[in-house]
């Protein structure tokens, strides 16, 4: 494993001095952003687009016609969004939890995401959260964390309800990917701070730039809060790079640095006398993509990737039952490789894509109590995946395009493993009717082998089984007219050998395959956009479970909004979000679902531009306008209605 100290501090001083070299200087800057031949390949001749606005960028298909949500950035500010789950909220289908304004408390009741009911198992583990393709989450828990996935480095966040086993392999029964930002245009960047109820304070400083042979984007924030609650302090301090080069006549290189701090506190229970320790969960993570891509031949690209993902974890609880406070110390390391062939034979209607992947996880955990330590185990899993998919568009008035994929993973301890996606798509002029289906699994992670070892079964790990998921989607997207663009898509999930936690009697408690259910549910979007003034959405989805309660899958959810632009200085943004009763399940205690009453949610921001040649701006934002008593989690109540003001100045 290697020093993370050192690899930090080397991190941080680049980044830091990237930011500032960036600040005060550079070349002549001047050509516009580079569209990557990955990004134009993104959807096929006969795809159709619905462009959303408000609470959406838009809707598309895939490579395998799978449904794909897309938030941009945009959205991102006009929502007033401070984190992923603030930011995908209202996108149908997608629940969330957390307990504070400002960061997540570890990484599933205090912050995590949820798509068709899919990541309330080990908390986030079938659902796989990315940053430019590449997974990012804790090595040891398979969970993602919140606050490692900074929203300043998204230009857009694509939300892939359809499982994604061909591309992503493992965990990805649903996939939330975050495009990062290039820089683009002259030598510019832009200031911004923010005060807000409860003490919030923000403050973010970025610059870009784009030239002849590369571009370069930077950034650095700091986000704060004493929280709504007492003991509901939250910090996030996050540094990103993404720095682009041209190598010769055809290679390009990229090279993309994240790195983010936290710490953050738990209220605990409404009602519940307070421990006499504070929970405190604290994150650092460091993220580096190192990545080299070439057209050869004008229809043919080459990608190779490599990653490295550490990060650690200090989290602060209290034992009630020993009267003593003690740390749960975690560190990762995961790193792997990434091979990737496109190619377009003989004409522009097939495309054929092909990859190899290897990816080591895991790392070492320890719970420090007075006495003694325990659960120490440091334990790694490999994977060696080669996948393949192909696709071909039968063009003319109406396009006609099938597609299948397949993955085979050779895993270190679960032998080999298998995930397919096929899709069907036809297109009629603005219209696009669609099919798909999957077979999908998700492996035991690092969490079982900790545990395991605690409870003395070293080894009965190795006996789990993965999860399986059989997907099937149809659907339909399109226009009435330019102004006015609609979704409607139908779905079944059917989760088979799910893992799941078995307490005592008898000890020692274990993890089994006997969890088994179904979601099946409908979703439809409509955006209108009468004028290049005004965007108006509505969404929603209804969801069926088998058995009945499933957690994190509500009967329904709702999102409308607007953003309304009446002169050009001024830009006023609605949103409106309803969520039914639900059953939710703590991931962190062996305890039986416990019901959370539905809500409904207003938002709103307005936005004033100021006069001058760069972008200067003053903000309001105001969340929960009607005061709503709400929660994600029992007995954690979410703030009352709150505000938060802030100024952008550019330069």
């Amino acid at each position: 494993m290697p020093d993370n100290r050192m690899y930090r501090f080397i991190q941080r001083g680049c980044l830091a001095t990237s930011v500032l070299l960036f600040l005060g200087t550079g070349p002549a800057w001047g050509a516009e952003e580079k569209t990557s031949e990955k990004e134009k390949r993104s959807t096929f001749k006969g795809s159709v687009e619905v462009n959303a606005g408000a609470i959406e960028e838009g809707t598309r298909l895939d490579e395998i016609s799978g449904r794909v949500d897309v938030v941009g950035r945009e959205q991102i500010e006009n929502l007033g969004a401070q984190d992923l789950t603030t930011a995908l909220r209202r996108v149908p289908g997608v629940t969330i939890t957390r307990y504070n304004l400002v960061g997540g408390y570890g990484g599933a009741d205090g912050g995590a995401v949820f798509v068709r009911g899919q990541g309330a198992g080990r908390p986030g583990a079938e659902i796989t959260t990315a940053v430019d393709g590449i997974p990012r989450f804790a090595g040891v828990w398979t969970h993602p964390l919140v606050d490692s996935l900074s929203l300043d480095l998204a230009s857009r966040i694509e939300v892939m309800k359809t499982p994604q086993p061909v591309r992503y392999g493992n965990m990805a029964f649903g996939v939330v990917n975050m495009v990062p930002i290039k820089g683009k245009g002259e030598l510019s960047g832009e200031l911004r701070g923010i005060y807000g109820s409860h003490d919030t304070r923000i403050a973010s400083v970025e610059s870009q730039a784009g030239w002849e042979g590369g571009d370069v984007f930077a950034v650095l924030s700091h986000r704060e809060s004493n929280g709504h609650r007492p003991r509901s302090g939250g910090r996030v301090d996050a540094a990103f790079l993404n720095l682009g080069l041209d190598i010769g006549r055809t290679w390009e290189a990229r090279l993309l640095v994240s790195a983010t701090e936290a710490r953050v506190e738990d209220p605990g229970r409404t009602g519940s006398p307070a421990p006499p320790v504070t929970p405190v969960f604290r994150d650092e993570d460091q993220l580096s993509i190192l990545s080299f891509s070439r057209p050869v031949g004008e229809k043919t690209r080459l990608e190779l990737r490599g990653y490295w993902d550490g990060g650690s974890l200090d989290w602060l609880q209290w034992n009630g039952d020993e009267a003593e406070a003690y740390r749960s110390l975690t560190d990762w390391d995961n790193r792997g490789i990434r091979i990737v062939y496109e190619t377009q034979p003989g004409s522009q209607e097939t495309h054929w894509a092909a990859g190899l992947d290897y990816d080591v996880m895991g790392g070492q955990f320890v719970e420090r109590h007075t006495e003694a330590d325990r659960l120490r185990t440091d334990e790694n899993f490999s994977t060696t995946a080669a996948w393949a998919m192909v696709s071909h568009d039968h063009g003319g008035s109406l396009h006609f395009t099938p597609s299948l994929g397949l993955r085979v993973a050779d895993t270190e301890h679960f032998g080999t493993q298998w995930g397919a996606q096929a899709g069907l798509q036809i297109t009629i002029g603005k219209t696009a009717f669609y099919a798909n289906g999957a077979r999908s699994f998700n492996l035991p992670g690092i969490y079982a082998a900790a545990l395991y070892t605690g409870w003395n079964r070293a080894g009965q790990w190795k006996d789990l089984d993965a999860e399986e998921l059989l997907h099937w989607e149809v659907g339909a997207m399109g226009s009435f007219s330019d102004p006015v663009g609609w979704t409607l898509s139908f779905f079944h999930d059917r989760v088979k050998q799910a893992i799941r936690f078995s307490p005592p009697p008898p000890f020692p408690p274990s993890f089994e395959n006997i969890g088994a259910y179904t979601v099946r549910g409908i979703e439809a979007s409509l955006s209108v956009q009468p004028s290049d003034k005004l965007t108006l959405y509505v969404g929603g989805s209804a969801m069926e479970t088998d058995p009945e309660h499933v957690p994190e899958t509500p009967d329904w959810t709702a999102s409308a909004g607007l953003s309304w632009q009446p002169t050009t200085t001024l830009t006023c943004s609605l949103d409106v979000e309803a969520v039914s009763d639900r059953w939710v399940l703590s991931s962190r205690f062996p305890s039986p679902q416990s019901p959370v009453e539905g809500f409904l949610l207003a938002n709103g921001t307005l936005r004033l531009r100021l006069p001058g040649r760069n972008r200067r701006e003053v903000f309001l934002a105001v969340d929960n306008l009607g005061n709503e008593d709400y929660a994600y989690r029992p007995g954690y109540p979410m703030p009352k209605r709150s505000f938060m003001a802030g100024l952008a100045l550019g330069f």
